[in-house]
């Protein structure tokens, strides 16, 4: 699981939210026509998925952007792209 590596679905479209504090992200999924609403830690994943980075690189960065032990927030991170690929928000690059 740590070695795989995850894209957007090209087929949502993501920006952040500045106007709601309780809502830092939203994605549209055209294929679906659903919104989904993401907080500030779905979002900052959201915003290390690229296509190049593995799930250990998206721990470890956030490890060090929130000064926090990666294995304290491996299963938060895993538990989340579970769920963003659940909402087919992301994909996996195989």
């Amino acid at each position: 699981m740590l070695n795989k590596i995850y894209s957007l679905n090209p087929e949502i479209a993501f920006r952040l939210n500045m106007e709601d504090e309780n809502i830092a992200g939203k994605a549209f999924n055209s294929e679906t026509d659903m919104l989904h609403e993401f907080n500030e830690a779905a979002t900052a994943v959201l915003n290390l998925i690229d296509g190049k980075r593995t799930v250990s690189d998206i721990i470890h960065c956030l490890a060090e952007e929130y000064d926090a032990d990666e294995k304290q927030i491996q299963n938060d991170v895993i538990n989340c792209l579970s769920e963003l690929k659940d909402l087919n928000v992301i994909q996996t690059e195989d």
